[in-house]
């Protein structure tokens, strides 16, 4: 029997249009593409989300990749605007309000840097979740299984009784590995997503 809800944060409960925001302050293909590479679709972002860099500190190590005066201009832009390109997933939160109606517990596990967890503070709907845990103060990520067996021990939680819901394959597959009970999400698909959900025991209604 499902007793408890854990759910990532990117993507899921919140979208995050991170590619959106380097197009609006790039000038050409090329100027988006370099910094593409440095950043989203590179390791830089995924230490930052891990916490080895407070802000001030990534946005110095960026700088050191780049080449010009404008390019680190448009790296300290990016450190000072990426947060207005997470945006609430209002249909997610509003299953999250049904899963607390319906008596599960609620936890967030997300890879995330430290200025995310701030971020979330600011919403009502934080004050929803029985616990959280963020790689940037675990200093570990998804998929590796340390961080799932972090969340467990930590608010005594059994896997079986567990539901994980996260966006990305890898994620999922680690934490059906260690005996969670598990829904790949995609918010472009939500209706379906909660029909799926269902047919799991989840009640929703």
């Amino acid at each position: 029997m499902i007793k408890n809800i854990i759910t990532d944060v990117g993507q899921v409960i919140l979208k995050f249009k991170c590619y959106d925001c380097l197009k609006d302050i790039t000038d050409s293909e090329e100027e988006y593409r370099f910094l593409c590479s440095i950043t989203f679709d590179s390791p830089n972002w995924t230490r930052y989300d891990k916490g080895d860099f407070q802000k001030n500190d990534f946005e110095e190590y960026l700088k050191s990749f780049t080449q010009t005066d404008k390019q680190k201009a448009q790296i300290h832009e990016l450190m000072l605007c990426w947060r207005n390109y997470l945006e609430l997933n209002q249909p997610m939160v509003d299953l999250i309000h049904k899963f607390k109606k319906n008596g599960y517990k609620l936890y967030i596990l997300s890879n995330a840097p430290y200025e995310v967890p701030v971020y979330l503070n600011s919403y009502h709907m934080i004050q929803l979740f029985d616990g959280t845990v963020f790689s940037c103060y675990e200093r570990v990520l998804k998929p590796e299984k340390k961080i799932y067996e972090n969340i467990l021990n930590r608010y005594n939680l059994k896997p079986e009784e567990s539901l994980f819901i996260d966006d990305r394959k890898a994620n999922i597959a680690s934490a059906k590995e260690l005996g969670f009970n598990v829904f790949e999400y995609e918010y472009d698909e939500h209706e379906n997503a909660i029909e799926e959900i269902k047919k799991m025991g989840i009640k929703i209604d």
